[in-house]
């Protein structure tokens, strides 16, 4: 023998691991291409499906044609823009109903909020809830308002 060849051992000799060679079957799910087209055909157009069925059957705000009421304090200005004229008196044609304040009054100073609510689904939509508000008094005042319509109050609570 010369130097330049040597002899290795196979392990086809040997027949140590019969089991790692194999001619069977192969495991796993093997997709043709024009299977695999028409599954990214129907996949694509579930998706525009879904989407134009949301676009028309779920619910739409409607447009009122008024422009929205910006937002303003007790005298009638904007907070972020202070006026700069007076308000020019008119007198409307028909009286209308004079319109309730039902914010707090300025004698009171809202510290904390807490508020939880249950809503019930199923049955008849209702709601039980626990409302907790704690406020500073910063003027003397001789009536509090609070607008409680339906809520069960405990007047030992009050302080």
């Amino acid at each position: 023998m010369t130097s330049s060849q040597s002899r290795e051992t196979l392990t086809m000799d040997m027949n140590q691991s019969a089991a790692s060679v194999s001619f069977g079957k192969r495991n796993g799910w093997y997709v043709n291409r024009g299977v695999a087209f028409l599954l990214g055909l129907l996949f694509v157009s579930a998706v525009v499906a879904t989407g134009l069925l949301v676009y028309y059957y779920a619910p739409h705000v409607r447009e009122s044609g008024q422009d929205s009421q910006d937002l303003k304090d007790d005298r009638g200005r904007s907070p972020l823009q202070p006026s700069t004229h007076s308000p020019v008196e008119t007198s409307p044609e028909t009286p209308s109903k004079e319109k309730i304040n039902v914010r707090l009054p300025r004698a009171l100073k809202p510290l904390h909020y807490m508020v939880k609510l249950q809503p019930f689904i199923n049955g008849n939509f209702s709601i039980i809830g626990y409302v907790e508000v704690e406020m500073e008094v910063v003027e003397p005042t001789s009536n509090i308002t609070l607008h409680i319509n339906d809520i069960i109050t405990n007047n030992e609570t009050i302080k």
